[in-house]
Formats: structure tokens, C-alpha cells, sequence
């Protein structure tokens, strides 16, 4: 983006991961910001400056999120919770932001959302169920968002075709939903590994093999 002449507002935890682009362009055209997308106010502050910098924000990849890799009945439930708060509601809150931005500050109004979501919504592998549920959420749901009591039923599969479903014509919002395959990145790298459950590691002394992947 920075090649072909946009300006870039860049969020992430660890600041030096940007180092390299730091060096090579100045603030008026790469904002590099601190952001955990699972505290609500560090996303309001970097949408604040993002439109206090360039003064519009004209199109947000809502990328961020984890991987843990278990079985489902051994998942614990603060590792569950960590992944959805990340993968699920910190996309949720830099939705809200986003579609925000567009509509009430960007004159004129409009903007492009684009989610990334997982190719484990279309095919759940073994040891990532939880990771597909949480990206699940992120998905599906526009074709029904019109149905109250369905959308209520499912909400949690609701959020971005849900969303979509409700902008309004003249505020001149898009939201794509991306689900890739796998891609060569130190994703699958920085996994983290939680210990296999032990009915799980009995069958593996039995001779079963069951092979966990992640998505890239």
C-alpha cells in the first residue's frame, strides 16, 4: 500500500515488528500505533488518530488474532475465552469503530471493511475447533440478519453479514469477508500448543494418529 502511494495507519502490539518500514517512510505517510484489540479503548484511540493524522479513514483490514491449538474438551476455559475476546469481540469492537468512522466522520461518507475470517469456517480441522468457532463468528449470517428471532438465535454467527445486512444505502459502506487458504507466514510458528488431553494421549499410545493443523 505504502508502494503504490497510500497512506497507512499500522496497529499492532509489538511496535519494533515495524522497524524496517519506520526507516523508510515518515509519519505523514506510515502512523505506526500501539493496539490489543482486546482493550476496547486502545481501538478508539487509534481510529481518534488515524483521522486527527490523514483525515479520513478509507478502508481497515481487521486482521488481528491468535491461534491455540487443542481438542475441544481440552481446551481450558480462560484459553477459550483469551481467543474469542481476541478473534472475536476485539474484531467485533474494531468493526463498530470502523463502520463508525465511515459513516459519521468521513466526508464524504463511505469506507471498505475488510475481515478476515478462516478457511476452518468452511472446514474444521482437528485441534483448531475452537479458533473456526471464534472466526465462525466474524462470518456468517447476513442471509438471515433480517429475521429477528434467527438473528438472535445465532448471534454469535452473526456479526459481519449481519452487519452488512443493516448499513444503509447512502452511507456507502462495503464489508468483505476473506477466507484464505493457507499462505506462507510464521503464523502457524507462533501457535500455541495446549497439552493433549489425556483420553486424546491414549489413543495416541494406542497407535492412533490424528494429525492437528492450523491455518497459515
Amino acid at each position: 500500500m505504502l508502494q503504490k502511494g497510500d497512506n497507512v495507519v499500522a496497529t499492532l502490539r509489538k511496535l519494533s515488528a515495524l522497524d524496517d518500514l519506520a526507516i523508510l517512510y515518515p509519519k505523514n505517510r506510515l502512523l505506526i500505533l500501539p493496539l490489543d484489540v482486546t482493550v476496547p479503548s486502545d481501538i478508539t484511540d487509534a481510529f481518534v488518530k488515524a483521522r486527527e493524522t490523514f483525515g479520513r479513514v478509507d478502508v481497515v483490514f481487521n486482521n488481528a488474532g491468535i491461534c491455540l491449538i487443542s481438542e475441544v474438551e481440552g481446551m481450558p476455559e480462560g484459553d477459550a475465552k483469551h481467543l474469542f475476546d481476541t478473534n472475536f469481540w476485539g474484531a467485533a469492537n474494531v468493526t463498530k469503530e470502523a463502520v463508525a468512522t465511515f459513516r459519521d466522520f468521513n466526508e464524504p461518507h463511505g469506507g471498505h471493511l475488510l475481515q478476515m475470517s478462516s478457511r476452518t469456517t468452511l472446514q474444521v480441522v482437528p485441534g483448531a475447533a475452537h479458533y473456526a468457532a471464534a472466526k465462525a463468528g466474524i462470518y456468517v449470517s447476513l442471509t438471515f440478519a433480517r429475521d429477528a428471532t434467527y438473528t438472535v438465535a445465532i448471534a454469535f454467527e452473526s456479526l459481519s453479514e449481519g452487519y452488512a445486512a443493516e448499513l444503509g444505502p447512502a452511507w456507502n459502506i462495503k464489508i468483505t469477508v476473506i477466507q484464505p487458504a493457507r499462505f506462507r507466514t510464521a503464523f502457524p510458528w507462533r501457535n500455541v500448543l495446549v497439552p493433549i488431553h489425556p483420553a486424546s494421549r491414549a489413543l495416541f499410545r494406542r497407535g492412533h494418529q490424528q494429525v492437528c493443523t492450523a491455518d497459515a
